[in-house]
């Protein structure tokens, strides 16, 4: 299978043939179907994360995908993936298939296409966590939201709506 290899800090990436995963205890091999390029994985790349994968690393922090071998999830299923070190502590998703930890992934409905399934959770988590963890917003407040057409900034508009 195809992968995308960073063999050292802010070096050009790499496309490489490596061996397909094969099924361990706790993990779930998945065939990626869309990847995000996030701003971790720049920070990651350019060494400056908090933690430095082992060189060289596949990139990539979230994805979705289909499932082609697990003990946890039903083979075809739709998943996302996020978290659980991917990128930072092992391989990430910017590959064909991915060896994964069975807490790395969610059910992906099947009216959800792949793509936003790839690349919901970042600006959903930043919209939430900034309207009511940060700004603790109330029912009948208001908000001015710059950047209202990008990506967090229209969830943003969307949750405070939701919130009165």
């Amino acid at each position: 299978m195809k992968v995308i290899r960073i063999h050292g800090f802010d070096a050009v990436p790499v496309l490489e043939e490596v061996v397909d995963p094969v099924l361990r205890p706790g993990r779930t091999v998945v065939r990626m179907q869309a990847a995000t390029v996030d701003h971790i994985d720049r920070t990651v790349w350019r060494g400056s994360f908090l933690r430095h994968p082992p060189l060289p690393y596949t990139p990539g922090v979230e994805a979705a995908g289909i499932v082609v071998a697990s003990e946890r999830y039903a083979v075809g299923q739709r998943v996302w993936l996020r978290g659980s070190g991917l990128s930072t502590l092992f391989d990430g998703t910017w590959c064909e298939q991915i060896d994964a930890p069975d807490e790395a992934l969610g059910l992906l409905p099947d009216a959800l296409p792949m793509t936003l399934g790839a690349a919901f959770f970042s600006p959903t988590t930043s919209a939430w966590v900034a309207l009511h963890e940060v700004a603790k917003l109330q029912a009948g407040e208001q908000v001015l939201v710059t950047g209202a057409s990008g990506a967090v900034g229209s969830l943003v508009v969307q949750l405070a709506r939701d919130a009165g």
